[in-house]
């Protein structure tokens, strides 16, 4: 039992605790007891639920985790067979329909033709440029006027074969264009 501090310590000797005195003491040790032991469960009753509130979510995470990969896989397969489908449709369907339509028929398209542009009165016969410097070297160079000019014109042309091509498009759109050649 703990002593109490008197006021007069000189009539320490002289004061003794009253019985009402320690059964108040006592009392009040026990209750100090029960709470210590009262809030030392409550902590652990509370880390124990928190460690396996933590498994849980850490579980959560794990499977939202592994839900989204198996859902990217998905998508990225079905864009694949999606691709698929449209390369088979656009390499056997269209040929099928266009070579019956299209065989042996006339096709109009243009072409790129060279073209000489008139000879500039500058260079020789041959379209070379010729220069003789002062220490009598010679040089030759080719005119601009013996360069081509191209010009697109009609030609027309009878189809043995046709191909169906699929213009590139982005990814994100569904549109497609057709071009022949």
């Amino acid at each position: 039992m703990e002593k109490r501090e008197n006021m007069y310590p000189e009539y320490d000797d002289f004061y003794e605790p009253s019985e009402g005195e320690m059964f108040f003491d006592e009392m009040k040790e026990k209750f100090r007891e029960i709470l210590c032991e009262d809030v030392n469960s409550e902590i652990n009753r509370l880390t124990k639920e928190n460690t396996e509130l933590r498994q849980k979510v850490k579980e959560y995470n794990d499977k939202n985790l592994d839900l989204s990969h198996r859902e990217n896989d998905l998508q990225y397969k079905m864009d694949n067979y999606k691709r698929e489908v449209e390369n088979d449709f656009y390499n056997k369907t269209m040929e099928e329909v266009f070579e019956k339509l299209l065989e042996d028929s006339e096709v109009w398209y243009t072409d790129r033709v060279p073209h000489e542009k008139p000879k500039c009165n500058l260079c020789n016969e041959e379209r070379k440029l010729v220069a003789v410097y002062p220490d009598g070297e010679t040089v030759t160079k080719k005119c601009k006027c013996s360069r081509p000019t191209y010009i697109y014109e009609p030609v027309i042309s009878l189809n043995k074969e046709i191909k169906f091509h699929k213009a590139y498009k982005p990814r994100y759109s569904d549109k497609k264009e057709s071009l022949f050649y």
